[in-house]
């Protein structure tokens, strides 16, 4: 199984997020990540899982709470395994 998700903040003019009417696209949150699963069935009451995420940073240089000041969240992967077992 294949999943994909990207999600990006907006803003209206009146969040209380926005200073003066303005706020940057550089400082909005933006990532998108994507999921492979691969399953097998070893018996009827067990399955063997193998699950590799990427959680890519697309946010804006300004993107941080206060502003500017954390460095941004970056990139990760992550591959974890699995056995089921159903009794």
């Amino acid at each position: 199984m294949v999943t994909y998700a990207n999600y990006r903040q907006t803003l209206k003019a009146n969040s209380p997020s926005v200073v003066d009417g303005t706020y940057p696209i550089d400082g909005q949150e933006n990532h998108d990540t994507l999921s492979l699963l691969l399953r097998y069935d070893l018996s009827i009451s067990s399955a063997l899982k193998i699950q590799l995420d990427r959680w890519r940073d697309k946010s804006g240089p300004l993107y941080s709470l206060p502003l500017g000041v954390n460095p941004p969240y970056g990139n990760s992967h992550l591959l974890s395994a699995s056995y089921d077992l159903v009794f």
